[in-house]
C-alpha cells in the first residue's frame, strides 16, 4: 500500500517501456482437474490501458545471502517523534472542545479518500475515470494525507501487486508484521525492489498534468495542508487551544491516517480469511476496511485489482465506494470497473457449504436455488462459450476447476459410448441454442445432461475424499451401525452427498425455464446424479483372530466412471418418450400438468420428448453430420457384437458400401531398459485393414434396424 514522502525514492529516473506480463495462471488449490485459473478481466481486456498491477508467477527472488539492512536515521528520528507527539495528543483528547473533535473526523475521512478514491483505486489501479474537478479535489485530499506524491506512491503499489510477497514488493508481508506495517518507511529500499520497479510503465502518470504538478510542489503543499491548515483552523475559528490543535487535531489525526492505511500492508496480508484465492496471502479483515474506509477485503482486492469497490460487497463496511458511486451519480466518475461475478458470487456458495452441513435449518433451499438462478441467468448474458455446463455461476469459485473437469469427463464419457453409434457425441451436441440447452429433446440430448451431471458429480465426490476441499471430509453418517449380517458401517465412505448438492446447485441452476424442456432437462440431470449413487461399489475389511473374518467394516466407494456411463448407456436404450396432452404450455395450469406427469416418473430413467432424427444423412440446419466417411469395425478379438455390427448400423442401413483401406501404422516395440535412465524402443511397421462408410452407386436400400436397438 502506501509509501511515505521521507522514504527514499526507488530512482531517479525510470523508463517508459511498457511491461505487459503473460497472463498469470494460478492454479487454483481445488478441484481435481487442476486446470489452471486464467483471471476473467485479462480474457476480456477489461483495462487495455492498465496491467502493471498484475500479479507476475514468473518472477522468483534471487538465491543467495539477502543484503545488510541500511536503516535511514532521519526516518526513524522523524517518526518516532511524530508518533510520541499523536501519544501526547491522546492525553489532551478531555480538553478538546466538540468542534475539534468534528474538525479530526472531517479531515481524517478528507484525507482517507485522497488514498483509497484516488492514488489508490484512481490512479495506480484505474477502476474507473474521473472527471477534472473530482481528480483535483482528490489531489488535494491525497497531499493532506502525506502519504507520498501520487506519482511515488502509484509506482510503488504497482510493484507490490505486480511482484507480491517476493523481496521486489516494497513492503514484502513475509520479512514480518513490523517491516510490513512501518519497518519498509525505516530502512533503504531493497535491491530488487529498485530493479523491478524500473521496469514499470508509469507513461500514464507522466502524461496526466495534474499529477506531475502535485510533485513538482508536494513539500509546500504537504507543510500547508497537512500540518499547517489542520492546526489553524481550529485555534483561530473556534479558540481551541494551540496546543491541542498541534497535538490532536494535527499529529495524533496524521499518525491514525497513517497507521490506518499501513494495516492494510501488514495485517490484512497476514490476519483474516481467503474466500477467493488462498494461493496468496492477502486477506479479508473487516477490522482493517473499518479503519481504511473500505481497504480491507483485501484477498478479493489482490485477486480482481480491476474492481473500483475492491470488495465484493460494494458499499458494505466500503464508504470509499459509497463515495465514487455518489460522484458517478453527480457526473465527476464514470466507467466504472466490475467484476461480473460480484452479484452472484462467491457468497451464494459459501452458504452451499454451510447449507449442505446443516448449518441453516430453516433456510428454504427453493429460495436459495432461485437466488442461484437470478446468477446463472445474469451470467449468461455476460459469458459466451459454448459449453452449456461452463455458463453457470462458477468461474474463480473453488469448485470451478472441478465442475469443469466433470463436465469435461461426462463429454469424453459420451463419445466412448457412441464410438460407434450414428450419432457419436459431436462437438456440436453442447452447442448452445436460442432456447438456452442442447438442440432438440431426443434421447440424445437426454443423454448428454445426465452423463455431464454425473461426471460433474462424480468428481466433485472424488476432490473431496482426495482432500482437495477444506470443507468436505468422508461420510461417516453410517458409522458403527449394523449394515447386514456380519457387517457394520465404518471406515470412509465417498461422500456423495456433497458431491451431489454441490453438483446440483451448479448444473440445474442453468435451466431457468418451467417449460417441458426444462423439466426435461433437470429430470435428467437427476438420473445422471442418481446413476452415480447408484453404482457404489461397497468395499469391506475383515477383522477377527488370527485372519479370521467374524466381522466386517464395510464402506460405499465409487465405481469406476465407465461404469457409470454403461449403466447410463443402458438407460439411453430404455429412454422413455413423454407425450403431454396438446396445450400444456407455459401457464400455471400447464406447468402443473408438466410437473405432475414427470413426478410420476422415476428419476432413474432418462426421458425425451421427441424422437432422434435420421441420423445417418447430413443435415446442416440440425448440425448433424451424417455416417458418410465414418471408421467402423468388423473384426478384432476383443470386440463385443454392437462393435462387430457397426458396419452394418452405419453403412449398410443407411445405404452406404463399406470401402476396405489398406494403412500402415507405425509403434514402438521391443522396447529395452538400458542402464541408467533410457528406454529404447525399435519401430515397428505393419499394415492394417481399416473400413469406412462411402457412398454407393446404388439407390438407397431398404433394410431394417437392428431389432431393440434405436439409431
Amino acid at each position: 500500500m502506501p509509501a511515505h514522502l521521507l522514504q527514499e525514492e526507488i530512482s531517479s529516473s525510470y523508463t517508459t517501456t511498457t511491461t505487459i506480463t503473460a497472463p498469470p495462471s494460478r492454479v487454483l488449490q481445488n478441484g481435481g482437474g487442476k486446470l489452471e485459473k486464467t483471471p476473467l478481466y485479462l480474457e476480456e481486456d477489461i483495462r487495455p490501458e492498465m496491467r502493471d498491477d498484475i500479479y507476475d508467477p514468473t518472477y522468483q527472488d534471487k538465491e543467495g545471502p539477502k543484503p545488510k539492512l541500511e536503516y535511514v536515521w532521519r526516518n526513524i528520528i522523524l517518526m518516532g517523534l511524530l508518533h510520541l507527539g499523536a501519544l501526547y495528543g491522546i492525553t489532551l483528547i478531555p480538553t478538546c472542545k466538540i468542534y475539534t473533535f468534528l474538525w479530526v473526523l472531517f479531515y481524517y475521512v478528507i484525507s482517507a479518500l485522497g488514498i483509497t478514491a484516488g492514488v489508490h483505486r484512481l490512479w495506480s489501479h484505474r477502476t474507473y475515470k474521473a472527471r477534472l474537478p473530482l481528480r483535483v479535489f482528490l489531489i488535494i485530499a491525497n497531499t493532506m494525507a502525506f502519504q507520498n506524491d501520487v506519482f511515488e506512491w502509484s509506482r510503488d503499489h504497482r510493484a507490490h501487486h505486480k511482484f507480491s510477497e517476493t523481496d521486489a514488493d516494497p513492503h514484502n508481508s513475509r520479512r514480518g508484521f513490523f517491516f510490513s506495517h512501518v519497518g519498509w518507511l525505516l530502512v533503504r529500499k531493497h535491491p530488487a525492489v529498485r530493479e523491478k520497479g524500473a521496469t514499470l510503465d508509469l507513461s500514464d502518470l507522466r502524461a496526466e498534468k495534474l499529477v506531475m504538478f502535485q510533485r513538482r510542489y508536494y513539500k509546500p503543499g504537504v507543510l500547508l495542508l497537512c500540518f499547517i491548515l489542520p492546526t489553524l483552523v481550529p485555534w483561530y475559528l473556534w479558540g481551541e487551544t494551540f496546543q491541542n490543535s498541534l497535538f490532536f487535531a494535527t499529529f495524533l489525526r496524521y499518525a491514525v491516517v497513517l497507521n490506518a492505511t499501513w494495516l492494510v500492508n501488514s495485517a490484512a496480508h497476514m490476519y483474516g480469511y481467503r474466500p477467493y484465492d488462498k494461493t496468496i496471502n492477502p486477506r479479508e479483515n473487516i477490522l482493517v476496511s473499518l479503519g481504511a474506509v473500505g481497504e480491507g477485503f483485501h484477498n478479493y482486492h489482490h485477486t480482481f485489482p480491476y474492481d473500483y469497490s475492491a470488495s465484493e460487497y460494494r458499499w458494505h463496511i466500503n464508504f470509499t465506494t459509497f463515495f465514487i458511486d455518489c460522484m458517478a451519480a453527480i457526473g465527476l466518475a464514470y466507467d466504472r470497473k466490475k467484476n461480473i461475478l460480484s452479484n452472484c458470487s462467491y457468497r451464494h456458495f459459501l452458504d452451499t457449504e454451510k447449507f449442505t452441513q446443516g448449518y441453516f435449518p430453516n433456510f428454504s433451499i427453493l429460495r436459495y436455488q432461485h437466488s442461484v438462478r437470478l446468477c446463472a441467468s445474469s451470467l449468461r448474458k455476460t459469458l459466451s462459450v459454448n459449453n452449456f455446463l461452463m455458463t453457470g455461476p462458477k468461474a474463480y469459485l473453488i469448485y470451478s476447476s472441478s465442475v469443469a473437469a466433470g463436465a469435461q469427463s461426462g463429454i469424453e464419457e459420451c463419445k466412448y459410448q457412441f464410438a460407434w453409434d450414428r450419432w457419436n457425441c459431436p462437438e456440436r451436441a453442447l452447442q448452445l441454442s436460442s432456447h438456452g440447452g442442447l438442440r432438440g429433446a431426443n434421447r440424445e440430448t437426454a443423454f448428454v445432461h445426465a452423463i455431464s451431471s454425473a461426471g460433474v458429480m462424480y468428481t466433485l465426490t472424488r476432490n473431496c475424499s482426495l482432500g482437495d476441499f477444506d470443507n468436505c471430509g468422508c461420510d461417516d453418517s453410517r458409522n458403527g451401525q449394523l449394515g447386514g449380517q456380519g457387517w457394520l458401517w465404518g471406515g470412509c465412505s465417498d461422500n456423495v452427498g456433497f458431491g451431489e448438492a454441490i453438483s446440483k446447485q451448479f448444473v440445474d441452476a442453468l435451466e431457468t425455464g418451467q417449460d417441458a424442456r426444462a423439466a426435461m432437462n433437470l429430470h435428467n440431470n437427476e438420473a445422471g446424479r442418481k446413476a452415480v449413487k447408484g453404482t457404489m461399489k461397497r468395499t469391506c475389511k475383515c477383522h477377527g483372530v488370527s485372519g479370521s473374518c467374524t466381522t466386517q467394516t464395510c464402506w460405499l466407494q465409487l465405481p469406476e466412471f465407465r461404469e457409470v456411463g454403461a449403466h447410463l448407456k443402458e438407460k439411453y436404450h430404455a429412454a422413455l418418450k413423454v407425450d403431454l396432452l396438446q396445450g400444456a404450455g407455459n401457464s400455471a395450469a400447464g406447468r402443473g400438468a408438466i410437473a405432475d406427469t414427470f413426478r410420476s416418473i422415476s428419476t432413474r430413467e432418462l426421458v425425451h420428448l421427441e424422437d432422434s432424427p435420421d441420423y445417418c444423412l447430413e443435415n446442416k440446419t440440425l448440425g448433424l453430420l451424417g455416417t458418410e466417411g465414418r471408421e467402423c469395425l468388423r473384426r478384432g478379438r476383443a470386440l463385443g457384437r454392437w462393435e462387430r455390427r457397426s458396419c452394418r448400423r452405419l453403412c449398410g442401413d443407411c445405404g452406404l458400401a463399406v470401402e476396405e483401406r489398406r494403412a500402415e501404422t507405425v509403434s514402438s516395440c521391443n522396447c529395452k531398459f538400458h542402464w541408467c535412465c533410457a528406454v529404447r524402443c525399435e519401430q515397428c511397421r505393419r499394415r492394417v485393414t481399416k473400413y469406412f462408410c462411402s457412398r454407393a452407386d446404388r439407390p438407397r436400400g431398404g433394410a431394417a434396424h437392428e431389432p431393440g436397438r434405436k439409431p
